[in-house]
């Protein structure tokens, strides 16, 4: 993989995870925690064009994401 992609790949998972465990509450202390098996997340990734890196995680499925302008 291009240093790149791998950069941007890194970013894209480093900020889904931190997103994940700022939806449960743990914040980064939640880092080494094992996720719940009782609980249902889902992660959404932003689409905020090339420079920007972002995502929404909340509890349950189902759920669409909506961009407003």
């Amino acid at each position: 993989m291009p240093e790149r992609r791998r950069h941007r790949t890194f970013l894209e998972r480093w900020v889904q995870t931190e997103a994940y465990l700022k939806a449960r509450g743990t914040g980064l202390a939640g880092l080494g925690e094992a996720p719940s098996t009782e609980e249902t997340w889902s992660v959404r990734a932003l689409a905020l064009g090339s420079e920007y890196v972002g995502a929404v995680v909340a509890e349950g499925v189902g759920w669409t994401l909506r961009y407003l302008q």
